[in-house]
């Protein structure tokens, strides 16, 4: 898989969702492909991490209690954003200049976006990079019926 490019994997999720052989939400191979795309996405993210720590600017905004225990928290690669914005801006709070998340209207159409060029003429918005965890999925829930899940992915409750 390291060896694809984007258009690669782009064709094969195109065929696994277009051609009706293959129910594309239970694909390990759409979660496979997923994963590549967002190892790729976190390299360019992690540049863009690098410069901002060269340039000395603040880190993320966490909140206070967070702040007080950690404070160097904000700058730990860890804790940025994974869809930061292109621009900075300065923080209202503190007057720090920060680099915050992209808007979700900015995130909503470059998904959009992803979905025209990659030909899926079904309506796709963020909400389908979710994975679905029903109750019956729960840990510790009891049931004769087997739970349909991502191997090595844990379920959650809802807060």
């Amino acid at each position: 898989m390291e060896s694809a490019t984007d258009d690669d994997v782009r064709a094969f999720l195109s065929h696994l969702v277009l051609d009706g052989d293959v129910a594309a939400a239970t694909q390990r191979q759409a979660l496979n492909a997923l994963v590549f795309f967002l190892r790729t996405h976190l390299d360019a993210i992690r540049s863009l991490f690098d410069e901002d720590r060269a340039c000395g600017m603040a880190g993320v905004w966490l909140p206070p209690p967070i702040e007080h225990k950690r404070p160097s928290s904000g700058i730990e690669w860890a804790w940025q954003w994974v869809f930061p914005s292109r621009q900075t801006a300065v923080d209202p709070r503190s007057g720090l200049v920060r680099r915050h998340h992209v808007q979700d209207a900015a995130f909503q159409a470059a998904v959009r976006a992803g979905a025209q060029r990659a030909d899926i003429p079904k309506r796709v918005t963020p909400h389908v990079l979710r994975i679905p965890s029903p109750p019956i999925c729960w840990p510790g829930a009891r049931t004769s019926v087997p739970c349909r899940s991502f191997s090595g992915m844990p379920t959650s409750r809802p807060p």
